[in-house]
């Protein structure tokens, strides 16, 4: 299986990603909380079951041993910054996020300022040599979004050295698409072709534990706080829909994968 999906597959493209997470940045910190993390977190075993804030940032230090201290981090997919200040302040990484929201990279920059944000479409990557190259590159809940993987990745090989990829991936032997969340899972198999498509070798795999419901409830909780009249379209709604779903019925048929690629 290819790292080019079908187009009957796809039914979105970058300029609808961008529109999908537009809204406006204080209602974002409402229903994402203050670390303005937005992936479903691992389970921090040192923490109460029911503190998601901490499960969320738990999500990025448990990646903690594929990046090095005072390592150059290229952020794809960078979101509101979230992940980023975290590398800043424990790690001590020289940050580059990339967004193609310039709503999330106007959040990113007064969050991090001491990191570097971008706004472009992943799939055109439009990176200077040495300046932008990295030692890893992190894809975190972001590839599942791109229209062409196989350009993402192939884009990002001449900058970094290494690719950390942590998504949602089908379970199963067939990828599957959600046209509501702009989103494709690949299988085990599909994912593992594009990594290889875009040059990389693949060093490291494993399933993460997630905490599907405890992300879910606090997201929820904050939406309903949030707009206690009605949801208004798009993300949030999109969102709703969701948390709604795994509260009543559990999970989706997915994994949390991490990849270590070089």
């Amino acid at each position: 299986m290819g790292g080019k999906p079908d187009s009957d597959n796809v039914q979105w493209d970058s300029s609808t990603v961008a529109d999908f997470y537009s809204g406006e940045t204080a209602g974002w910190r409402e229903v994402l909380g203050p670390g303005m993390h937005y992936h479903f977190g691992t389970v921090d075993p040192t923490r109460p079951i029911d503190d998601a804030e901490a499960h969320f940032s738990f999500a990025i230090r448990q990646l903690y041993p594929w990046i090095p201290v005072r390592s150059k981090v290229l952020d794809v997919g960078c979101g509101w910054g979230g992940p980023a200040r975290l590398l800043v302040d424990e790690r001590d990484c020289s940050v580059h996020g990339i967004t193609i929201s310039k709503t999330q990279a106007s959040e990113f920059a007064a969050r991090v300022p001491e990191a570097r944000v971008s706004v472009m479409d992943a799939q055109e990557l439009d990176l200077e040599p040495v300046r932008d190259d990295a030692d890893v590159a992190i894809m975190l809940e972001s590839l599942t979004h791109m229209p062409r993987p196989d350009l993402v990745l192939r884009g990002l090989r001449p900058h970094a050295g290494r690719l950390l990829i942590r998504d949602h991936v089908a379970r199963g032997e067939i990828g599957f698409t959600n046209p509501d969340w702009n989103m494709r899972f690949p299988s085990r198999v599909e994912i593992r072709e594009q990594i290889k498509e875009g040059g990389f070798r693949l060093e490291h795999e494993e399933a993460l534990e997630i905490s599907w419901e405890v992300s879910a409830a606090f997201w929820l909780e904050n939406i309903r706080r949030a707009f206690p009249v009605f949801t208004p379209d798009g993300q949030f709604k999109v969102l709703q829909r969701l948390c709604e779903s795994i509260v009543n019925h559990g999970p989706p048929n997915v994994d949390i994968m991490m990849f270590v690629a070089e």
